[in-house]
């Protein structure tokens, strides 16, 4: 039997059912001009007020052209669309994962600067089936084999667009006939053939499984199932985090073992996994292999330290855990002009204020000659900030101007007639939010 087309009030049901109306104003299309993504944009369009959006990541030679493919067929419907492009060096390692990011990132902030509030992405049942056996075929735990959820809030910056992903029900058959009934075309993607990526291999293995259940309905079934076990287990997370972690303004946090063992192994690596992630500044939580030994180390109980995901979590004899930022990890320095701030190590808000005469300042970890050169030259308050773990005084953001320490805000510290400096502890991910979920 044909794969039926998606007609208009059945994805409007479907907007509905991710907390979207039309009345909500304008949203976001994510668009590669594949099956997927043309089918969502064109229904999207017939439902309300959407903007394109296409990020090219120059991986390959055709991919300019591609989606300059895709802006001409969504002119031809007289919709707005818009290219974002991969600027900056490209990585060595973890390219792919790198370019998936950089995309993101892309697209959310586009969203952000025009106030656009819902970025639709075309994830689908098919997805959600793959997405399950490949994790499973890695050892993923309860968050990796749960499905999808239809809606999270942003990746890569806090006041970026929800991901809205209303497809998640819909057969990617049904997709393709959607486009069928329009007469739109699409490309396809070289990679979707090639047998090197494990998610194609797993895509050819749904279509003649050995055993009846292995179809993409039920095993997204099974994936939605496991999605109620995960909002448990957050819900009872959310509760020791907001209960039992300390979270310090100078950018690290305690707690202790006897919070992470009380409510058993699965709670307690989900603790410490949120503090990696809030502390390190990190898109999202580190591998679990990484986690759990760590996690070992710290019932085994004593001192210890070990380096996760751009964080230090050590223990000194009967004390709490910490959880530190890596000093080898942190972001390089970053020119701070008069008036403006920024968001440095994806941790720390700097300010250099109005006031400031200096003719160029630059933020950077304190460092270790940072620190000595603070500890002589101001020993009153350097005995002030003894309680302030060592590994997190050389994390300290501090500016300088002119090879010359002038301010150090979270040791009270400022060159006189230097001007006014300010620093905030507001990393990339709150302490608790939902993980977020990224394939494409």
């Amino acid at each position: 039997m044909d794969a039926a087309p998606i007609q208009g009030d059945e994805f409007s049901r479907l907007m509905a059912a991710s907390g979207l109306t039309p009345a909500e104003g304008r949203v976001a299309v994510a668009v590669s001009g594949g099956g997927d993504s043309m089918a969502l944009s064109l229904l999207a369009a017939r439902w309300g007020k959407a903007v394109f959006l296409t990020f090219d990541h120059g991986l390959r030679p055709e991919s300019a052209a591609e989606a300059a493919q895709t802006g001409r067929w969504l002119k031809k419907y007289q919709l707005e669309h818009h290219i974002l492009t991969w600027e900056g060096t490209k990585p060595d390692k973890n390219l792919q994962a790198a370019a998936r990011l950089a995309r993101y990132r892309a697209l959310e902030d586009w969203c952000a600067a025009s106030n656009i509030r819902s970025l639709l992405l075309a994830h689908h049942q098919d997805d959600q089936a793959e997405t399950f056996l490949l994790r499973l075929a890695r050892g993923s735990g309860v968050d990796g084999l749960a499905a999808m959820r239809k809606v999270t809030g942003p990746l890569t910056r806090k006041d970026g667009p929800n991901l809205v992903r209303p497809l998640l029900d819909v057969p990617k058959a049904r997709l393709a006939a959607t486009l069928k009934l329009i007469g739109q075309d699409w490309i396809e993607d070289p990679s979707n053939e090639n047998r090197d990526f494990d998610r194609i291999k797993i895509r050819d293995f749904l279509k003649d499984p050995p055993l009846e259940g292995f179809n993409p309905a039920r095993l997204a079934a099974t994936a939605k199932r496991l999605q109620r076990v995960r909002s448990t287990l957050e819900s009872l997370t959310a509760e020791i985090l907001t209960s039992a972690v300390t979270i310090h303004s100078e950018g690290y946090g305690a707690v202790s073992p006897e919070v992470l063992s009380r409510y058993g192994d699965e709670i307690g690596l989900r603790v410490l996994a949120r503090l990696v992630v809030h502390i390190g500044g990190n898109a999202y939580p580190p591998r679990l292999k990484g986690l759990e030994r760590i996690y070992d180390e710290i019932a085994g109980g004593g001192a210890f330290g070990a380096a996760l995901a751009g964080c230090l979590i050590q223990r000194e004899d009967k004390g709490p855990v910490m959880v530190m930022r890596e000093v080898a990890a942190i972001e390089g320095p970053v020119m701070i002009r008069a008036g403006e701030t920024v968001l440095w190590d994806r941790r720390f808000l700097l300010s250099r204020h109005t006031g400031c005469r200096l003719a160029s300042c630059e933020a950077a970890a304190l460092g270790g000659g940072g620190w000595n050169s603070f500890l002589s030259n101001t020993p009153d308050l350097a005995a002030k900030v003894k309680n302030i773990p060592h590994s997190v005084r050389l994390s300290l953001p501090a500016f300088q101007s002119g090879g010359r320490l002038v301010a150090i805000p979270h040791l009270g510290y400022e060159k006189t007639g230097a001007g006014s400096f300010s620093a905030c502890f507001s990393p990339h991910m709150p302490l608790y939010t939902e993980r977020p979920d990224w394939q494409k």
